[in-house]
């Protein structure tokens, strides 16, 4: 839910004396709004006004044919003074990139550089770690355990996101081969209507829900990802994101478009974090554009020149540079520019 769709006033409605309500706009049908009131009979809302806390964005259910309004508060920060290296002009006028490359071992590794001063601002490697066991600190620009695991620093139950996808991509692989295996005695034995009987529906209906649950750990990754990259760009001032553009992979072999695109609906991910960027990108006013994909990772971001990568080192034996391939893929990410005669030539 967005701010297109919901706008909370939260002014006393004192048409009731015993009871306090407070007035809402929510749009459930596309370009219609209306005010609803949001009964508050322990003064929970009024308590957390009271208290420096703001409401944030809210989660809707529907349970026994009422509608439930999930309103979390956040705790109204002040935000200090951060050291930015920037120019002598506003902050909003700042040519700020991110560039941002997708991968397997950390799920975004960004780059912001100041694309005014040619220098590189900060880094980040988000991993699930710090996706669904750390927030992002609006006021320093670093990341922090939650709540839950900054009491004792000794025991900390990190989410382990990876092994869960790993187990259930074997049990996949595992069902989709009992099914294969039993098609084929079917066909052996002349059977027509084996997928009429209750073994083929029972395998089937368990290989639909490991695909449902894949399918829902992936898009939990994908809100965690956008939402936390778009307060990485809010806190740097960011004017304009890049992305690569893998739709060349679609077309091309295996070994030319790389083996992470290959197998595990990798390509999928990829493609729905990118739209769920672009998405909230277009609420924050920033500006999404897709840069080439080929050898962004082998391609030294210091020389410019083709290197060697091995893993997730990549070396450029022209300058010496060493150092992780997809920090070097988002450092050519996000200081891609398009060639000058790439529009020339088509408006004649």
């Amino acid at each position: 839910m967005n701010r297109d769709v919901y706008c909370e006033a939260f002014h006393l409605d004192l048409d009731d004396p015993k009871t306090i309500y407070h007035s809402i706009q929510l749009g459930l049908v596309s370009r219609e709004v209306r005010s609803m009131r949001v009964k508050d009979e322990r003064q929970r809302i009024t308590s957390m006004k009271t208290r420096a806390f703001e409401p944030l964005l809210p989660r809707i259910t529907l349970k026994d044919r009422k509608l439930l309004l999930h309103l979390p508060f956040q705790q109204k920060i002040e935000k200090k003074e951060h050291s930015k290296p920037s120019s002598s002009k506003d902050a909003n006028d700042a040519k700020v990139g991110m560039g941002i490359d997708l991968g397997l071992k950390h799920i975004a590794t960004i780059s912001i550089r100041d694309e005014e001063n040619d220098i590189e601002m900060a880094r980040y490697f988000l991993s699930p770690k710090e996706l669904l066991d750390m927030v992002f600190d609006e006021t320093t620009g670093k990341f922090r355990y939650q709540d839950r695991l900054r009491d004792d620093e000794n025991v900390r139950h990190h989410s382990n996101i990876k092994s869960t996808l790993i187990r259930l991509r074997q049990q996949i692989s595992d069902i989709q081969r009992r099914k294969n295996e039993y098609e084929q005695r079917c066909l052996e034995r002349t059977i027509k209507n084996y997928k009429e009987r209750v073994k083929w529906n029972v395998i089937c209906r368990q290989l639909s829900q490991c695909w449902a649950s894949v399918y829902r750990i992936n898009l939990q990754l994908v809100n965690h990802l956008s939402n936390c990259i778009m307060k990485i760009a809010r806190f740097w001032n960011v004017s304009t994101i890049k992305v690569e553009d893998l739709r060349f992979s679609m077309r091309s072999r295996k070994q030319a478009a790389g083996l992470f695109l290959a197998f595990w609906q990798v390509h999928w991910f990829h493609s729905q974090a990118q739209q769920a960027i672009k998405l909230q990108s277009t609420l924050h006013d920033i500006r999404v554009t897709k840069v080439p994909a080929r050898n962004t990772s082998k391609r030294c971001s210091c020389c410019g020149k083709l290197g060697n990568r091995s893993g997730k080192q990549c070396t450029c034996p022209h300058c010496g540079l060493s150092l992780d391939a997809d920090l070097n893929a988002a450092r050519n990410i996000v200081n891609y520019k398009k060639p000058k005669h790439a529009s020339s030539g088509a408006s004649h």
